[in-house]
């Protein structure tokens, strides 16, 4: 019976639904096939971006201004944090294949600028499944899977930006403080002083040239109480805010209002676009230690707050010795920029700054397409 199967007509049926099988079986296989294959490379691309962005702290923690002669140095930064990525996505011999075959080469583009770029590759195995695929392939055991991933690095430097602090004058920032060095900040306002004060500095120092960053500052307590305005001289504006008194409530809408008008005025945008800047930064410091006393004033506040980062402006939120509200979280352009403090530790508020200062230069820090 089964020999008149296979010779009568009915076997050209049987002969054709097998042709059909392995056509869907190949089919599929090769769907698998190249879904894994991409998605590898993503995880591979993914984890080489990931290890450069997270390069940039330790660059600037230790100070590595000469790249190129610090190369050994870099490659064994970038390797820790590779390793670290690709734990998630790989097994242990494929990471570490993908360790092995790490290639980092710097390239100097100008007096403060560097190209770091990452080429790596691994070969997959070709999995029993969808191995016929490869029949014809040239013998090699596996599927090679390459990325390369690659920044623009600008030393010690800041993409034009301007800044407006926005700063609590309510009475009590005015509360002294009890530390035993006479030669300290007295009062919270002093501390905010002196390290508003010292950011400015280091940006300034870390500008390309001097015409790159202007700040200015409001202060508020029920109501705008002071404006400076955003200038390119800072050392005026340092020696003008020294002259900031504490005194009333406390009420953050007005001055969040005017620091939103300043900054996306169309007089802010020719001052750059008179010194040949495109394009530049809009960013806010807004500090306070205390909650707003003023009926609808978080409301009001939170509005103008979504209104510039709508615009592509940045808030930072740093708060003295207070919890964050719905307000401050609200209002911050993301949770990692809302910077707590004890209002009694000077060294926790200047690293509230110095964090601020390597954010807002992180554009230097930028991946090439």
């Amino acid at each position: 019976m089964k020999k008149k199967y296979l010779y009568n007509d009915s076997g050209g049926f049987g002969i054709l639904t097998a042709i059909i099988l392995v056509c869907l079986i190949t089919a599929v296989a090769a769907l698998v096939n190249i879904s894994e294959v991409r998605s590898n490379q993503i995880a591979l691309q993914q984890s080489m971006d990931s290890a450069l962005i997270s390069s940039y702290s330790n660059i600037k923690s230790l100070k590595l201004s000469d790249l190129k002669s610090s190369e050994d140095k870099l490659m064994i930064i970038i390797r820790s944090h590779l390793g670290n990525n690709l734990f998630h996505f790989f097994s242990q011999k494929d990471s570490q294949q993908i360790l092995d075959n790490l290639i980092l080469k710097i390239t100097k583009k100008g007096a403060r600028s560097y190209q770091i770029t990452l080429d790596d590759k691994v070969t997959m195995p070709i999995h029993a499944f969808y191995h016929f695929i490869h029949l014809f392939h040239d013998g090699a055991e596996g599927i090679l899977i390459s990325a390369r991933s690659s920044v623009l690095y600008n030393t010690f430097t800041i993409p034009p930006t301007s800044l407006m602090m926005v700063i609590d004058s309510s009475s009590s920032m005015n509360i002294r403080l009890d530390l035993p060095d006479l030669s300290a900040p007295k009062t919270r306002m002093d501390v905010v002083k002196s390290t508003t004060r010292r950011l400015l500095d280091t940006l300034h120092s870390n500008s390309k040239n001097k015409e790159i960053l202007r700040a200015g500052a409001i202060t508020y307590n029920e109501k705008v109480d002071r404006e400076f305005p955003l200038r390119w001289d800072i050392k005026t504006l340092k020696r003008d805010m020294n002259s900031i008194q504490v005194a009333g409530r406390t009420n953050s809408f007005p001055a969040m209002e005017l620091a939103k008008q300043r900054l996306f005025s169309a007089e802010e945008g020719m001052e750059h676009r008179r010194k040949g800047h495109g394009e530049y930064k809009k960013d806010v410091i807004f500090l306070t230690d205390g909650k707003n006393t003023i009926p609808d004033s978080d409301k009001k506040t939170i509005t103008i707050c979504d209104s510039i980062k709508a615009q592509k402006g940045t808030i930072y939120v740093i708060l003295l010795s207070l919890p964050p509200t719905e307000v401050h979280r609200k209002c911050a352009s993301s949770p990692d920029k809302i910077y707590k403090a004890d209002a009694k530790n000077i060294v926790q508020i200047q690293k509230a700054f110095d964090l601020i200062g390597e954010d807002i230069a992180k554009e230097n820090f930028r991946f090439i397409q």
